[in-house]
């Protein structure tokens, strides 16, 4: 996974860290195991959100321990924003942000 290996995994693995990985569908298995490597709580919320800010956005719902398997199962085929230590609220309302600001 280019350039996840310099991540500060340690950091994002603390109790109330966010961030945001962008297209990172195919790493949520990597993000994982460094995460829970590093003693990430496994219940930590997890939200992807495809197609953001346009009229077919979904969001979908997860935990550390469980964001590879609910990618698999909800079968994403748009690009998807993973928003780690946010919980769907937070996730949709920073993807519409970040696309504001960005547009």
């Amino acid at each position: 996974m280019k350039g996840f290996a310099e991540a500060d995994w340690a950091a994002l693995a603390r109790p109330g860290a966010v961030a945001a990985i962008y297209m990172g569908k195919r790493a949520a298995r990597f993000v994982q195991g460094r995460l829970m490597m590093h003693g990430a709580d496994p219940a930590t919320p997890v939200s992807v959100v495809e197609n953001a800010a346009l009229p077919d956005q979904r969001v979908l719902a997860a935990t550390l321990a469980t964001l590879p398997a609910e990618i698999a199962e909800a079968g994403l085929s748009g690009p998807a924003l993973i928003c780690l230590g946010l919980a769907p609220h937070a996730a949709a309302k920073a993807a519409r942000t970040v696309t504001r600001e960005t547009a």
